[in-house]
């Protein structure tokens, strides 16, 4: 069946004037591949957020992006007429999500100084992004804590962190950059990782993308632990508790994909666990095989907003699936509410989330 029929069925479902005859064909379609599911559910969301619309707005370059998107030869008046509707939404979701990136990541944040260091902190819902004067690139998490010495790179290069970077550090043999946690030191040349070491947490995750580095103590307390090394694609996990540090490789990254999709299920979607450990620098929000109830952790630090489950069985649910467009927590939980038998209720900054 060709884009234009596709399309067509699906204007005529919505638009509730699809015929007996033609409604096998639009299920035949849905049925035969989950992308077709995910197309169909993305045209009603967009519908839905249309028929808010002026009919008068005509759009006429979203227009032009949106046939881009969805080519058709020669869309009938009803279908014209209806697809401008649509593309006046994408674009106005569009330059939303442009301003919520620009407002949420903080690029280059103002250190503030003291006894002789700099310090940043980026607050929950928010990321940053800034380069040291040595060129190495550092992207810190939401509710992160960066410090440095004023004169950094001078002698030594070193950092104290309190929460998760993904740091590109640029190559220098005669001066080893140095990450201090509030347990373990990284000691790296030129190299690219992510370390997430929040103080409150009982765990320090280490995940190594390029180059080499090491885990060493960071205080009096480890002494004991002995020295440890890690290669590409490998994690290593310290747990404060009891002094304990594990290696594990991780699966190999794929390549980038710009299929257009937000999928949210039960069963498993392609995601490598680099790709959902590192997507949170990208704005990507990722979960591979997580439960419900840390899910709502994280969603917790990257919404800025306190989430309740009133409902111990919804907790062990669990789900793999990203959100790549900047979407509110909202959208997000609309799309999880389509495989998940629960309701939600967002009140100032808490989300409240029972069963059905």
């Amino acid at each position: 069946m060709s884009d234009d029929k596709i399309n067509e069925l699906i204007v005529k479902y919505l638009d509730n004037e699809l015929s007996g005859m033609e409604e096998p064909d639009l299920l035949d379609w849905i049925k035969a591949d989950p992308e077709n599911l995910n197309y169909f559910l993305e045209m009603k969301d967009i519908w839905n957020s249309a028929e808010m619309l002026d009919s008068e707005n005509k759009g006429g370059e979203a227009f032009l992006r949106f046939r881009k998107r969805y080519p058709a030869s020669r869309p009938s008046g009803k279908l014209l007429r209806i697809s401008l509707q649509i593309a006046a939404t994408l674009l106005l979701a569009f330059l939303l999500s442009i301003t919520w990136y620009w407002l949420s990541v903080r690029k280059n944040p103002v250190p503030q100084s003291g006894n002789g260091y700099a310090q940043i902190y980026i607050p929950k819902g928010q990321k940053g992004q800034l380069t040291l004067s040595d060129g190495t690139r550092i992207w810190l998490n939401s509710n992160s804590i960066l410090r440095y010495p004023e004169g950094f790179g001078n002698d030594t290069r070193r950092i104290i962190l309190d929460g998760e970077a993904y740091l590109e550090v640029a190559r220098d043999p005669a001066h080893p950059f140095f990450v201090e946690t509030s347990s373990v030191t990284l000691k790296v040349l030129g190299t690219t990782f992510n370390v997430k070491c929040y103080s409150k947490e009982n765990t320090v995750e280490t995940t190594l993308i390029e180059g080499l580095l090491e885990i060493l103590p960071g205080n009096a307390n480890i002494r004991k632990l002995k020295k440890v090394t890690l290669k590409p694609n490998e994690k290593a996990i310290f747990v404060k508790q009891d002094n304990r540090i594990s290696v594990a490789e991780l699966d190999l990254p794929r390549q980038k994909s710009n299929r257009l999709s937000h999928q949210i299920k039960k069963s498993p979607i392609p995601i490598t666990q680099i790709e959902s450990i590192i997507s949170w620098k990208d704005n990507h929000l990722i979960f591979r095989d997580e439960s419900f109830e840390d899910m709502a952790k994280k969603m917790e630090s990257w919404y800025g907003v306190e989430i309740r489950i009133e409902d111990e069985k919804l907790k062990k649910y669990r789900f793999t699936g990203k959100f790549i467009y900047n979407e509110t927590i909202d959208q997000v939980m609309e799309v999880i509410s389509r495989t998940t038998p629960l309701q939600y209720s967002l009140h100032k900054n808490t989300l409240i989330i029972r069963s059905i």
